[in-house]
C-alpha cells in the first residue's frame, strides 16, 4: 500500500469515527432530552397529585364531622368560590341538621346580633299595670333546637357584629342569654390578601383565637366533590383542564364558576355562556367529551337525563360504541332501549332475543316500543320477526297485533291474542334461528 493510500485510508477512518461519535452524542442528547421531559412530566404530575391529596387530607369529610361532633368552633379561610359554604352545609346536613330548624346560616355582613339572636324589645304590662320591656326572640330560637350556626363572609361584617359574636363563639351566649343546645359556631372569611377587590376587614387576634380550628381552603376545584356531582370522568377532565390554566386565568375561573360550567354542560347548554373566552372553554368541552363511553352512559343513567341520552344515541358513532355496553347490562337496556331510534330497535329485536323479550314485556310501558311493534306488524316485511313477536306476546291477551300466516300476506285486521291459540300451537315448532330462513337469528 502506498503512503498516499495509507494516509487517505487513515483520514477516512478518523472521519468515520468522528461521524459515529457525533451521531452517538446526538442520539444520547435526544435520549437525554426525552428522559428529562418524562421525568419532569412525572414530577409535575406527582406534584399535582400531592396537592390534590393534601387538599383532600386537609378537608376530608370525616374531619368536618369530627369537629362538629366534638363541638369545635372552626374558621374557614379561602378565596371566593372555593366551596366553603357548600362544604359546611353538607357537613351539617349529613349530621341530620335542617336549615332554619336545627342549624342557621347567616351572611355576616347583614347580621344584627339583637334582631337575629337576642331579640327585639316589646312593651309588656305587669299585673300591677307597670310597663316594662321584654325581649322577643326570633322564632327559630323559641324551642332551643339550634345546634349549629354558620356565618359566611365573617370579615365583611362590622366590628359591632364581630364583638357581639365573640361571646357567642366562646360561651354560646349573647349578653348572658344562653343557647343551651348550640354545639358549634363556624365562620368563613376571605383572606386579607385576596386580590379580588373585596371589602374585607382584618380579624383581630382575640376574635380569631375564639375558634378552635383555623383551616385554609385551597383555591382549587375539589375532584372528590365534583366526582360526587358529575362522575369521576368529568371531574378528572374538568380539574385537569383547570390545573393546566395559567395562574391569571385560574383567577377568572373559581371552582364555583367551573361548577356552573359543568352544570351548563350537563343541561345541554353552551359553556361559553359561563366561562370567559380567554380561558379556552372549547378545550374544556373537548376534555369532557373524551370521557370513556361507558362512563357517559352511566352518567346519563345516574342523572336520569333521557333527553341528552336520546340525542347521544342519534349519533351513529356513539350508537355503535354504546350498544356493546348497553346489551351487556339489564339496567342499561331498560334505560336506553326506549330511547333508541326505531330502525335501530327493529334491527336489535331481529338479532337479539333479550331485546325482543324486553320490548314485548314492556310494550305497554313505552310509547316507542308500541310504535315499533305496530310498524313491524303493519309493514309485513319481516315475517320471522312478526312470528317471534307473536310468540312473546302469547300470554298478553290485552295486546293486539296483526294476524300473520306463514304463507299469506299479513292481515290488516287486528286480532286479540286470546283468539290466536290454535295459530300459536301450529307455529310452536318453528324455532328461532333454525336455518336463517324460517327463523330469527339470535345472538
Amino acid at each position: 500500500m502506498s503512503h498516499e493510500i495509507f494516509h487517505d485510508t487513515m483520514l477516512a477512518s478518523r472521519a468515520l469515527e468522528s461521524n459515529v461519535q457525533c451521531e452517538l452524542i446526538h442520539f444520547n442528547k435526544e435520549l437525554y432530552n426525552k428522559l428529562f421531559e418524562e421525568i419532569i412530566g412525572k414530577y409535575n404530575e406527582g406534584l399535582e397529585q400531592m396537592a390534590v391529596a393534601a387538599t383532600a387530607a386537609t378537608l376530608r369529610e370525616d374531619k368536618l364531622a369530627f369537629w362538629f361532633e366534638k363541638n369545635y368552633n372552626v374558621l374557614f379561610v379561602g378565596k371566593h368560590g372555593v366551596g366553603k359554604t357548600s362544604m359546611v352545609q353538607s357537613c351539617f346536613e349529613k349530621a341530620g341538621l335542617i336549615l332554619n330548624e336545627t342549624y342557621l346560616y347567616f351572611s355576616a355582613a347583614t347580621l344584627d346580633p339583637w334582631v337575629d339572636f337576642v331579640g327585639v324589645p316589646k312593651e309588656v304590662k305587669g299585673e300591677d299595670g307597670t310597663s316594662y320591656l321584654e325581649l322577643v326572640r326570633p322564632k327559630v330560637f323559641t324551642g332551643d333546637k339550634i345546634q349549629a350556626i354558620f356565618m359566611d363572609e365573617y370579615n365583611r361584617s362590622t366590628s359591632k357584629i364581630r364583638n357581639a359574636i365573640m361571646e357567642l363563639i366562646q360561651f354560646k351566649s349573647i349578653n348572658g342569654k344562653k343557647f343551651p343546645n348550640l354545639k358549634v359556631v363556624w365562620a368563613a372569611i376571605n383572606p386579607e390578601e385576596d386580590d379580588g377587590g373585596y371589602d374585607v376587614e382584618k380579624i383581630d387576634p382575640a376574635q380569631e383565637d375564639r375558634f378552635h380550628v383555623k383551616v385554609e381552603v385551597p383555591y382549587r376545584p375539589s375532584q372528590d366533590w365534583f366526582t360526587k356531582k358529575y362522575g369521576l370522568s368529568i371531574a378528572k377532565a374538568a380539574c385537569g383542564w383547570w390545573r393546566a390554566l395559567d395562574a391569571d386565568k385560574q383567577a377568572l375561573v373559581s371552582p364555583r364558576r367551573l361548577d356552573y360550567a359543568l352544570q351548563m354542560y350537563r343541561d345541554g347548554g353552551d359553556i361559553k355562556d359561563i366561562l370567559p373566552l380567554c380561558v379556552n372553554p372549547s378545550a374544556l368541552r373537548k376534555a369532557i367529551d373524551n370521557e370513556p363511553i361507558e362512563d357517559t352512559l352511566k352518567r346519563y343513567m345516574r342523572e336520569n337525563n333521557t333527553n341528552s341520552a336520546e340525542v347521544f344515541l342519534e349519533d351513529e358513532n356513539n350508537y355503535s360504541d354504546a350498544m356493546s355496553h348497553i346489551l351487556r347490562d339489564v339496567d342499561m337496556m331498560n334505560f336506553f332501549l326506549p330511547l333508541t331510534g326505531k330502525e335501530h330497535l327493529i334491527a336489535l329485536m331481529a338479532n337479539n332475543k333479550r331485546v325482543l323479550k324486553l320490548v314485548c314485556d314492556q310494550i305497554n310501558e313505552h310509547k316507542r316500543f308500541d310504535q315499533v311493534i305496530d310498524h313491524i306488524q303493519t309493514a309485513g316485511t319481516n315475517r320471522d320477526l312478526q312470528q317471534a313477536i307473536r310468540q312473546e306476546l302469547a300470554n298478553k291477551p290485552k295486546v293486539k297485533i296483526k294476524k300473520v300466516d306463514a304463507t299469506d300476506a299479513p292481515d290488516t285486521d287486528p286480532v286479540d291474542l286470546s283468539d290466536l291459540k290454535d295459530l300459536l300451537k301450529a307455529t310452536k315448532e318453528t324455532k328461532l334461528g333454525k336455518d336463517g330462513k324460517g327463523g330469527v337469528k339470535v345472538i
